[in-house]
């Protein structure tokens, strides 16, 4: 799981410099269109992109560009740019601009007149990205370093009762679920920490006793701010039958 969670961090951040392209791509739009020629006619086919309607906020447009040059010869590209905080300015009739030397290069008028929007939308993309990539890779820190802890308790950990407060079964239409909702007290460590209410999700856990008033859970030495708990099968620990039937025995038989 954590390493899933980086590639995707790693492949965040790595769009990072494939989405600053945008950034350039404005600069050298306006080099075609300040020393470019006319194209002889242009015209353009395309769609917009946008969240609820709100292409002003950001809006992405993929657009296929159709020009003839002064030799008459036709030709087409596509435009791929985005907009944020201002909108695509199609006020005007389009115009396209081509290099003489390379035709294939062009620019178009609506893009010209949009730089503002252009630029803000490709920074928005840039940082989302970056954001994004960052988040993950700290998330995937984080679940491998709970991983650690949690095998670590398991290795070293002494057995701790909890007391329960609250337990309820979760039911779906009228049916159980195997979920349950327990509301637990952790008792303080030496004083350490002070006794904390805890909500736990997941499967059954491993009562202490007969009455189901403690569940099992797993501690190191003096720290309850860490706390593994134990499911009625002894997930997640990895231990043969004969340690599982000891264990469920001696939880059992607790006082």
């Amino acid at each position: 799981m954590a390493l899933l969670i980086v590639v995707f961090g790693v492949g965040g951040l790595a769009g990072v410099p494939y989405f600053a392209h945008e950034i350039t791509d404005v600069a050298r739009d306006q080099e075609v269109w300040d020393h470019g020629v006319r194209a002889a006619k242009g015209s353009l086919s395309g769609r917009e992109t946008s969240r609820s309607g709100l292409s002003w906020l950001i809006a992405s447009y993929d657009l296929r560009v159709e020009y003839v040059d002064d030799r008459g010869d036709q030709h087409d590209g596509t435009l791929e740019l985005t907009t944020a905080l201002g909108d695509l300015d199609t006020s005007q009739e389009i115009e396209v601009r081509l290099d003489a030397a390379h035709p294939e290069r062009f620019a178009l008028s609506w893009a010209i007149t949009s730089r503002g929007p252009r630029n803000r939308g490709a920074i928005a993309i840039v940082a989302l990205s970056g954001l994004m990539g960052l988040f993950l890779i700290r998330a995937a820190w984080q679940v491998r370093r709970k991983l650690q802890r949690d095998r670590q308790i398991a290795a070293e950990g002494v057995e701790l009762a909890v007391p329960v407060t609250r337990r309820q079964c979760v039911a779906r239409r009228g049916k159980i679920t195997g979920e349950v909702h327990y509301v637990l007290e952790i008792p303080s460590a030496d004083g350490v920490v002070a006794p904390r209410t805890h909500a736990h999700k997941g499967k059954l856990l491993l009562e202490c006793g007969q009455d189901g008033s403690r569940v099992l859970a797993l501690i190191l030495p003096g720290d309850h701010a860490h706390l593994l708990f134990v499911h009625d099968d002894l997930s997640p620990l990895v231990v043969t039958e004969a340690e599982r039937d000891a264990a469920i025995a001696r939880a059992a038989a607790a006082a």
